[in-house]
């Protein structure tokens, strides 16, 4: 596992270091601060800014993804396409991240939607479960900024430094599980959802980063410990 960022050397041919992100970093007062956006489900801008603020405590997203121990990367608001008039619009997708286990790196295009927004909706007679519109359309975003990625992923590697990038994963990051909770018919779809369809595009709730980020906390008061 790494030390923290000032005590070790950078390795030559990892991603730009200034994307860089520790999670073993993170501190009780951001898992707070994390904890209280959620309970008031902000909307898309006010998570978005906080995480982007607080790369320590986002890059726990990933950690269910076994992304290892060696070192994590958020790069937001890259564009990987330029609009061109007449021919297509610009593809600019709300994060790349990216992993580094023993095994390698392992990217991934996340699709970042608001604490306040549902996965799913259901019509009045609740006869057919439908994916909500913002989660349809972040699916349909994700999945054509990864296939975009996935054709250009020799370019992505030289003109970003992404090292061994290739293939990436789609992430989504919306609502609550409360929405699930005592739905047994809506969680029962999100499972088969990320078991099915989860090596392409997993979705994830604001609850999950928040257990991974509470789960690293005592890790965090342990290395402190230690040092004194």
């Amino acid at each position: 596992m790494l030390e923290t960022i000032s005590e070790w050397k950078y390795p030559h041919g990892w991603p730009p270091q200034k994307f860089l992100a520790d999670h073993s970093q993170i501190t009780e007062h951001q898992v707070e601060k994390l904890e209280e956006l959620i309970s008031k489900r902000v909307k898309e801008t006010v998570i978005d800014e906080f995480l982007r603020s607080n790369p320590n405590i986002f890059v726990h997203c990933i950690r269910p993804m076994n992304t290892g121990h060696h070192g994590a990367w958020i790069i937001p608001q890259q564009s990987i396409r330029m609009s061109m008039a007449g021919v297509h619009r610009g593809l600019i997708p709300d994060y790349i991240l990216g992993g580094r286990s023993s095994d390698g790196f392992s990217w991934f295009i996340l699709e970042l939607k608001g604490v306040d927004d549902f996965l799913f909706s259901e019509t009045r007679s609740k006869k057919q479960l439908t994916l909500s519109s913002v989660a349809n359309k972040a699916v349909c975003q994700t999945l054509e900024y990864i296939d975009y990625c996935s054709s250009i992923q020799s370019h992505l590697r030289d003109s970003l430094k992404l090292s061994d990038f290739r293939e990436p994963k789609g992430l989504i990051l919306i609502g609550r599980e409360d929405e699930f909770a005592d739905n047994e018919r809506r969680e029962t779809l999100k499972s088969a959802w990320n078991r099915y369809l989860g090596g392409k595009i997993e979705i994830r709730t604001y609850d999950s980063l928040l257990r991974y980020a509470k789960a690293e906390l005592p890790l965090v008061a342990q290395k402190i410990k230690a040092k004194e």
